[in-house]
C-alpha cells in the first residue's frame, strides 16, 4: 500500500514537471525584438538626480530583492534615432514593467506622475501602449526617459521596450494584455457569476457540502485573480501581500475538501495537516516585520503546491470511485493547474527569471471547469440513476400488474366453477326433494 502511494507521487511529480517543461519551452508571453519596430534593450541608469553620472544597463534589467519599506526607484534612460521624418503615428510599448513607471519624451512628460508625488500603482502584470505626439519626435536622435518605482521586497523589473508605429505595436500589446490582465479580470467575472450560482445551490441543497465548498473556493478565486488583472496600490504592501498570498493557500485547501468529497476519499489526516500549516502562515504572515513577509509568503508557497500534489495522487488513488472520463479531465485539468502553481511560484522568486509572463491566473478557469463539469457529471449520473430505478419500477409495477391480473382471472374461473357446482347441487337437491319424492310416492 506505501510503496504503491509512493510510485504514484513519484509519478504525479514527474508528470507536473514535464508539464511545467511544456510551458516553459512554449514561453507564452516572450519578450523579443518586432519587426518593423526598434528594441529599446541597452540604456543608461542615472547615479544621481542631474544625471550627470550614469551606469549602462540593458534589458530585461532587474533590480536585488531588498528587505526594506522604502520605495525604490530608478531613474532610466533610452537613446532612439529617428533616420526619417514619421508619416505614421509612434508609439512606446513596455511589456513588462514592475511596479509603477513615469515616462518622459524628450523632456516631455508622457505618462504616469513622479513618484515623489504618490504611492506607486501595482502595475507589474499590465503591458503599457503609449502613444508619442509627432510634435515630440525629431529626426535623429531623441531620449525616453522612464522613472521605474515599486517594492524593493519583490524587485523591480524593466523588460525590452519597443518604440515603432502605433498600429504595429497595438497588435503585440493587446495580445500581451489579453494574456495577462484581460484573463484575470475575465476569470473574476466567471467567478462572481458562479459563486451566486453554487450559492443558490447550496442552500438549496443543503445535504450535499460539494456546492457551498466550491461557491468558497470561487471566492478565494477572486481575490487572487484581482492581484493579476487590478492596481492594488491603494491598500498597504504588507496587507494585500497577506491578503492574496493566503487566497491561493485557502482555494487549494477547498479545492482538496471538494475532492474528498467527490470521490468519497479518506483524506482527512492530509487536509488536518494541510489547516494546520495555514494556520502557522497565517500567524507568521501577520507577526513578520513587513520588510520580510514577501520572503515568508514564498516560503509558504510551497505549502499549496506539496498540497496539489497531494491532491492529484489521492485522486488517482481512488480512482475507482470516479467515471473513468472524469477521472481523465480532472487529472488533466489539475495537473495543469498544479504544473501552472510551479511556474509561477519560479517566476515570482527568483530575481532574474528567464521567463517574462505570469500565468496562474489561467488557473481558476481550468480548476473551475472541471470542478463543474465533475458537478454535472454527478448530476448526469443521478438522473441515469433515477431514470433506471424509474425503469426498474415500472417493470416491476408491470409484472405485479400481469401476476395480479392472472391471479384475479383464476379467482374468477374459481368462482365460477364453485357457482355452477352450487346450481348443480340446488337442482340436485329439488329434484330428491321434489320429483324424486313424487316419483316415490307414486310408485308406492
Amino acid at each position: 500500500m506505501k510503496k504503491s502511494l509512493i510510485l504514484t507521487a513519484l509519478g504525479v511529480c514527474a508528470w507536473v514537471l514535464f508539464a511545467t517543461s511544456i510551458i516553459w519551452v512554449v514561453n507564452i508571453g516572450d519578450v523579443r525584438p518586432i519587426v518593423g519596430a526598434q528594441f529599446l534593450g541597452k540604456g543608461v541608469i542615472c547615479k544621481d538626480e542631474d544625471c550627470s553620472n550614469t551606469e549602462p544597463f540593458s534589458t530585461p534589467f532587474y533590480t536585488s530583492i531588498k528587505h526594506t519599506t522604502e520605495i525604490e526607484k530608478h531613474n532610466l534612460q533610452l537613446p532612439i534615432v529617428v533616420d526619417e521624418k514619421l508619416s505614421v503615428p509612434y508609439a512606446v510599448f513596455l511589456p513588462h514593467f514592475a511596479d509603477d513607471v513615469f515616462l518622459k519624451f524628450n523632456g516631455s512628460e508622457l505618462f504616469g506622475e513622479p513618484i515623489a508625488e504618490k504611492q506607486p500603482q501595482r502595475m507589474w502584470n499590465k503591458p503599457l501602449l503609449i502613444s508619442i505626439p509627432p510634435a515630440l519626435i525629431n529626426q535623429g536622435s531623441n531620449l525616453l526617459e522612464i522613472e521605474l518605482s515599486g517594492y524593493p521586497q519583490e524587485g523591480l523589473i524593466l523588460d525590452g521596450v519597443h518604440f515603432g508605429p502605433y498600429d504595429l505595436l497595438l497588435s503585440h500589446y493587446s495580445w500581451r494584455n489579453f494574456t495577462s490582465v484581460e484573463v484575470a479580470r475575465f476569470s473574476i467575472g466567471v467567478m462572481l457569476i458562479f459563486t451566486m450560482v453554487l450559492g443558490v445551490l447550496s442552500f438549496a441543497r443543503k445535504s450535499e457540502p460539494e456546492y457551498f465548498i466550491l461557491a468558497l473556493s470561487c471566492v478565494s478565486a477572486i481575490v487572487f485573480s484581482v492581484h493579476y488583472g487590478f492596481d492594488m496600490g491603494f491598500i498597504s504592501y504588507w496587507w494585500w501581500t497577506v491578503i492574496w498570498n493566503l487566497a491561493i493557500t485557502i482555494y487549494v485547501y477547498l479545492i482538496m475538501k471538494f475532492t474528498n468529497y467527490y470521490i468519497k476519499a479518506n483524506i482527512r489526516i492530509i487536509e488536518r495537516v494541510y489547516a494546520f500549516v495555514t494556520v502557522l502562515e497565517i500567524i507568521c504572515l501577520l507577526t513578520a516585520p513587513p520588510e520580510y513577509v514577501f520572503l515568508i509568503s514564498m516560503f509558504f508557497k510551497l505549502h499549496p503546491l506539496l498540497g496539489a500534489l497531494a491532491v492529484i495522487v489521492v485522486f488517482i488513488h481512488y480512482r475507482e470511485n470516479a467515471d473513468n472520463i472524469d477521472f481523465r479531465i480532472y487529472f488533466i485539468c489539475y495537473s495543469l493547474g498544479a504544473s501552472l502553481g510551479a511556474y509561477d511560484l519560479y517566476m515570482t522568486a527568483i530575481e532574474m527569471p528567464s521567463r517574462s509572463q505570469h500565468l496562474l491566473h489561467f488557473m481558476p478557469l481550468a480548476m473551475l471547469g472541471i470542478s463543474v463539469w465533475l458537478m454535472v457529471s454527478k448530476l448526469v449520473q443521478s438522473l441515469n440513476s433515477h431514470e433506471k430505478l424509474a425503469t426498474t419500477l415500472q417493470d416491476t409495477i408491470d409484472a405485479k400488474t400481469l401476476e395480479l391480473q392472472q391471479t384475479y382471472e383464476k379467482l374468477g374461473q374459481a368462482e365460477k366453477q364453485k357457482a355452477i357446482h352450487t346450481e348443480r347441487q340446488r337442482i340436485m337437491s329439488d329434484l330428491h326433494d321434489g320429483i324424486g319424492g313424487q316419483l316415490v310416492n307414486t310408485l308406492a
